[in-house]
């Protein structure tokens, strides 16, 4: 890795190595730096999730042919699972309530009932998914002669940043919360640095700038008002 020696603070990689570089005034802990922004990646990107920022969603295809399938390698959290066509949203449920379904039945109104058709068959239509690991478990299991083409919508990690991948939206749009948020994770270098809390401090309160815009992207603005009687 290269002396980070240019203090000028441009939303890339290497801008922002450089700037950390200068806020530290250390130099010694230039190959280190990289480290402190992927840590920072690791954080926001949670976050993000968290906060539900629009933007951190992303789609992928899944073709459910098998009770258990593979979740994307850049998942977080499902935001919505539904038939390509999206003409019918799965609905989630908890890995016990899948063993109890996949052993019990489930009925329309979720109170359990003996296996009955047409209310459960152990394949068919899914209806319910849940999350065991790192894999999407599909109730009732598909009928792999007739595999369904299902869209997931979902919470993504971000992009790990690299001298080849030099950015991603995140540092794109909000680059004071990467700066801060990779300055935190020097505390392990700075011991009883005032400055440790104070870099928490802003980057949180960024994220809480940003939580609110993101609440406001996926709120209408337009407020009801009452009709007035006109007697």
């Amino acid at each position: 890795m290269t002396v980070f020696s240019n203090p000028t603070f441009t939303a890339d990689f290497q801008g922002l190595c450089n700037y950390i570089a200068t806020t530290l005034n250390r130099q010694d802990l230039t190959t280190d730096i990289p480290n402190f922004v992927s840590l920072a990646t690791s954080r926001i990107s949670r976050d993000m999730a968290r906060i539900k920022h629009p933007s951190a969603i992303t789609t992928a295809t899944i073709t459910a042919d098998a009770e258990y399938e593979n979740l994307p390698a850049d998942f977080l959290a499902v935001q919505q699972l539904a038939n390509t066509d999206e003409t019918k949203a799965l609905i989630y449920i908890t890995p016990d309530q899948s063993i109890t379904v996949q052993s019990q039945g489930w009925n329309p109104d979720y109170t359990i009932q003996p296996i009955i058709p047409p209310y459960y068959s152990p394949t068919g239509t899914i209806t319910y998914y849940t999350i065991i690991g790192n894999q999407l478990r599909f109730v009732p299991a598909p009928d792999a002669s007739a595999p369904y083409s299902l869209k997931l919508w979902y919470f993504a990690m971000l992009p790990a940043l690299t001298t080849t991948s030099t950015t991603n939206w995140v540092l794109t749009r909000y680059p004071d919360l990467y700066l801060y948020g990779a300055l935190t994770h020097t505390a392990p270098y700075l011991k009883n640095d005032e400055r440790i809390a104070l870099w928490d401090g802003l980057y949180n309160r960024i994220l809480g700038d940003i939580e609110v815009e993101a609440d406001r992207a996926v709120r209408s603005q337009t407020k009801l008002v009452s009709a007035r009687r006109s007697f």
